[in-house]
């Protein structure tokens, strides 16, 4: 870890940041130092540490978030520098408080588990407890979120750091001993076991507990605290020292063959990792320090799959979602999200399957001239080919149509980059209005930027809406670089890695699509397969997107498979297919209609939308390049409005 830890604590900021957590720590259920787990969660854990294998496959299945990642940690944001540890409960990250600019550790847990969240309550409580012991110091926690915990940095060593290098000396010596009576404590009067392992422990002119997360099994550390030397803490930890970065023991195992689950008994798909994971049969409940309560939420257990060979959904599972789940049983998918939203995607229609599974798009290789407005692409004699349409640069303001300073800097959002397939880009625009678990995610349409978004994001924001607010641009560069958009193809695996970002970066539950123009074709396809998308609303979503270019190709004088030869030869994706507003259960819909519309004269106006609002102004009013000067029609704000009370 290179003298890089989690730093000491002040008592009463940390008893203040336990205070104020809405998870309910300070109840009678939530002040429990034990984590509070169901049986089949119990029997789940107890199965995984166990086993090596179970734990590789745990921490294998994690999706790492890159650094630059902005996440959020309840109240605050932090962009994520380089992993400096991690453990089985989750991975831990230098990282910068983004209003501050305070450089603290940013741990993550590794999926939305109930013990997961228990070990985040517990780790809370406990380093409250911890404040006002001299004997040992705990990591101050600044900011936390049901899967997220901001702690204070401090610089000093690690002691496994001084055991390898043998320069412990004899004040840290006694000093330890100190600490295992505060373990023998923490068991007989709190019912908790402290992780001591050398790795999770600095000196900071005393010993600091970096990690105060409960550990699950009592005998180890009991036996560590009953030695109560510092002669017998070393002989118990002397076969995992090792120099370097913390992590969990199972990574460095050998890697094995991923191995079938046909063993007997029963088994459970857990949702988050996308794989199946043994029950144990003969869990030892005593050899826990947990607290039994069957009314804790199972959520993340998909489905299981009894010892009889049966499988039991979840309540209200999507059946593609079973059959998923089944196939990955068989092993006739290897295991990931993107898989997984394949696998139910194929089930709705074969092209979302093919779009999902990326490595078959090819990149297309079409040179495009920037246009003004669409119609001049219908102009042969102005120089430009049907193929411009696909061009995505952004539209430049012109004399009437930039934004005034004031406008511009009023409400910025942070620019933010995700990683993203070869020759493709998803740019991104982040803002926050506190107090609310929902993500905003916002896809302008043709040649539209992040700035076509913020004034809506802006009013939004003013007008009461809570959340964390992205703004994407998405799509493919060609050979030289220019941006292009691709009917909605590539722009689908692209909107998914950005809800997946929300909902795992930014720690929301719920998201809520807003697409405009052809930003809408992705959207649509988005909000039918992905779970975290609870409410989609479409400014002037096109039912048959490709009769643009149909209808350009037609005034230079191309008939409809000349035009199709056109983008073969490009590599341009074409689906002719009429889209529809996805039906689904649990996702409500809204659609905005603009009128007079020429671009909805070509192309239809997408059908299926829960509720349809018509409003006088041009296409895609809500998010235009110019939307600045010309403002948001108010009877779409005020349909947002509505629909967002809608219960």
């Amino acid at each position: 870890m290179s003298g890089v830890a989690a730093g000491t604590v002040a008592g009463t900021a940390a008893e203040a940041a336990v205070g104020d957590d809405p998870s309910g720590v300070g109840s009678a259920a939530g002040s429990s130092l034990r984590p509070r787990l169901t049986t089949r969660q119990l029997a789940l854990v107890s199965a995984i540490t166990k086993s090596a294998s179970l734990k590789r496959r745990l921490i294998d299945a994690t999706e790492a978030l890159h650094e630059g990642a902005v996440v959020r940690i309840g109240e605050e944001a932090a962009r994520l520098g380089p992993v400096i540890g991690s453990g089985l409960v989750g991975v831990v990250h230098r990282a910068t408080l983004e209003e501050t600019a305070r450089v603290v550790a940013v741990k993550r847990a590794r999926a939305r588990l109930a013990f997961f969240r228990e070990a985040f309550r517990v780790e809370r409580r406990t380093a409250a407890k911890l404040a006002d012991r001299p004997e040992l110091g705990c990591a101050r926690i600044v900011a936390f979120g049901d899967h997220f915990l901001a702690k204070e940095l401090v610089t000093g060593p690690t002691l496994a750091e001084l055991l390898v290098r043998s320069t412990i000396d004899r004040v840290q010596r006694v000093a330890l001993e100190a600490v295992l009576d505060v373990v023998r404590h923490g068991l007989d009067a709190w019912q908790i076991a402290l992780d001591v392992s050398p790795k999770n422990l600095a000196w900071d002119g005393r010993w600091v507990l970096l990690d105060a997360g409960p550990k699950m099994k009592v005998g180890d550390v009991a036996r560590i605290a009953d030695a109560r030397s510092f002669d017998a803490y070393v002989r118990a930890y002397r076969a995992k020292l090792a120099d370097g970065p913390s992590a969990p023991s199972a990574v460095a195992a050998p890697a094995s063959a991923e191995e079938k689950l046909s063993s007997p008994g029963n088994h459970v798909f857990v949702r988050d990792f996308w794989r199946w994971f043994p029950l144990d049969e003969d869990v030892d409940v005593h050899s826990f320090l947990v607290d039994p309560d069957e009314a804790m939420s199972s959520d993340e257990i998909a489905v299981e799959r009894l010892a009889s060979g049966d499988f039991v959904p979840a309540q209200g599972l999507p059946p593609a979602v079973l059959d998923s789940a089944v196939a990955a049983w068989a092993n006739t998918e290897p295991a990931s999200r993107a898989v997984a939203l394949a696998s139910i995607a194929r089930s709705a229609t074969g092209r979302l399957h093919r779009v999902l599974n990326a490595a078959e798009l090819p990149i297309p290789t079409v040179s495009v001239r920037p246009y003004h407005h669409y119609r001049d692409v219908l102009e042969p004699s102005l120089g430009h080919s049907p193929l411009d349409l696909y061009c995505h640069e952004v539209m430049p303001a012109g004399p009437g149509n930039a934004p005034s300073a004031a406008n511009t800097s009023k409400g910025a959002l942070t620019r933010l980059r995700i990683p993203t397939p070869p020759g493709t880009f998803a740019e991104l625009g982040y803002r926050r209005a506190p107090s609310s678990n929902r993500a905003y995610v916002l896809v302008p349409g043709f040649r539209a930027g992040i700035d076509a978004a913020t004034p809506l994001v802006r009013t939004l924001i003013e007008r009461g809406h809570r959340g964390c607010f992205l703004a994407a641009r998405l799509g493919v560069r060609n050979a030289k670089g220019q941006p292009l958009v691709t009917g909605g193809v590539w722009e689908v695996p692209l909107l998914v890695q950005v809800v997946d970002y929300a909902v795992t970066a930014l720690d929301v539950s719920a998201v809520t699509l807003i697409a405009a123009s052809h930003g809408a074709a992705a959207a649509m396809d988005v909000a039918a397969i992905h779970p975290a998308v609870d409410r989609l609303v479409l400014d002037s979503p096109l039912e048959r997107p490709l009769e643009l270019f149909f209808h350009a190709a037609s005034f230079h004088d191309l008939d409809r498979n000349g035009a199709r030869d056109l983008l073969r030869a490009h590599d341009l994706p074409f689906d002719e297919r009429v889209l529809d507003v996805p039906s689904r259960s649990g996702l409500r819909s809204l659609a905005l209609r603009p009128s007079p519309d020429r671009i909805t004269d070509v192309c239809g106006f997408a059908g299926g939308a829960s509720r349809v609002v018509e409003y006088r102004g041009p296409h895609a009013a809500t998010m235009r390049h110019d939307v600045s000067e010309r403002g948001i029609p108010v009877v779409c704000l005020e349909a947002i409005d509505a629909f967002h009370d809608e219960t």
